[in-house]
């Protein structure tokens, strides 16, 4: 999912995560939760370490499973990322 044009992020996002919560299999009744939670939706900065902190982590596993399947398949790539244990 391109981060850009970031004025209309908040209304993207939603779907493009109950996409990826299928591919994983999830229930009905969570995507429906997840949907709802996410009608309102705000962005802010974080002082928070540990999310700063996983982030390249997260970067690089997203990189080398798309690399590893089809390219530019954000869905194939979560799937298999959501099997890569980090260290």
């Amino acid at each position: 999912m391109p981060l850009a044009p970031a004025a209309t992020l908040t209304s993207r996002i939603a779907e493009h995560l109950i996409t990826v919560l299928s591919a994983h299999h999830a229930p009905a009744a969570i995507m429906d939760q997840e949907r709802r939670h996410m009608r309102t939706c705000q962005l802010g900065a974080t002082t928070n370490r540990s999310v700063v902190g996983v982030m390249p982590f997260a970067a690089a596993t997203a990189r080398r499973c798309a690399r590893a399947v089809r390219p530019g398949c954000a869905v194939a790539a979560s799937s298999r990322a959501a099997t890569v244990r980090s260290e």
